[in-house]
């Protein structure tokens, strides 16, 4: 994978807090083995705890290849922890989701999400620890996202970063604190709210989902998020060059 390599900022080696990696993986053992050899080779992974949850097969169809990914995932060495959440029924991708997140977070502060389809830049853990400890204070950052669709940086910009009112789930990490607010506060909106149809100017990709969300009683985090984020006037950081692909 070509990943764009001058992004200065993600180069500089200095000394961080590293937060846990947290994948879930259900039904796709090569897209897990893809995912997980990208993260050995990005720089730091062996200071990375390593977490991650595999769903129980919903179908017969899924036992073999739900066994497959187990027996991969216990020989998997190289990361400062391994940890492995093996449920003995299936909860669905939203739930296992939320139940690894609820247990890492016990422990930790800060945490980096993926699904098992990414494929990570060899420079991504470095990108998400240093700006996870850098904006940790900063309430006005509300997630480091590691991916963004292709997009023209204007010629002569002068940072390696950029901050845009929404989210990719593509790779991403955040603290546990800001996290919490959300949870706790977040309401779906209604259609007539004044902040909901200016969103619709915002993004309208989010607010077809939210419709769709509370019609059908959905949940849709990336949207709920974005949402969320647009209403507190919340920006995520961005590499001006994307570090993560999904494969999905």
């Amino acid at each position: 994978m070509n990943f764009q390599k001058n992004i200065v900022l993600i180069l500089i080696i200095i000394k961080v807090k590293y937060s846990p990696v947290v994948i879930t993986v259900y039904n796709r053992p090569q897209h897990f083995k893809a995912c997980i050899k990208s993260l050995k080779e990005c720089l730091g992974h062996e200071n990375t705890p390593l977490y991650i949850a595999i769903d129980a097969p919903s179908r017969e169809q899924d036992i073999k290849p739900n066994d497959e990914i187990i027996n991969y995932a216990k020989k998997i060495k190289g990361f400062k922890e391994l940890n492995l959440m093996i449920r003995e029924k299936n909860l669905g991708q939203l739930e296992n989701s939320k139940q690894a997140r609820k247990e890492v977070l016990n422990i930790y502060s800060s945490i980096i999400r993926s699904e098992d389809d990414n494929i990570f830049s060899p420079y991504f853990l470095n990108f998400m620890n240093h700006n996870l400890e850098k904006y940790e204070n900063n309430d006005s950052v509300f997630i480091i996202c590691g991916y963004h669709r292709p997009i023209d940086i204007p010629k002569g910009y002068p940072f390696d970063t950029f901050f845009y009112n929404s989210m990719s789930a593509y790779g991403y990490g955040y603290w546990k604190y800001k996290m919490e607010k959300y949870w706790e506060t977040f309401k779906l909106p209604e259609k007539n709210d004044l902040d909901f149809k200016r969103f619709k100017k915002h993004n309208i990709e989010a607010y077809d989902i939210l419709i769709y969300d509370k019609k059908f009683s959905k949940v849709s985090g990336d949207a709920r998020i974005i949402y969320y984020m647009f209403v507190n006037n919340l920006v995520a950081l961005f590499p001006n060059h994307t570090i993560v692909k999904n494969i999905g």
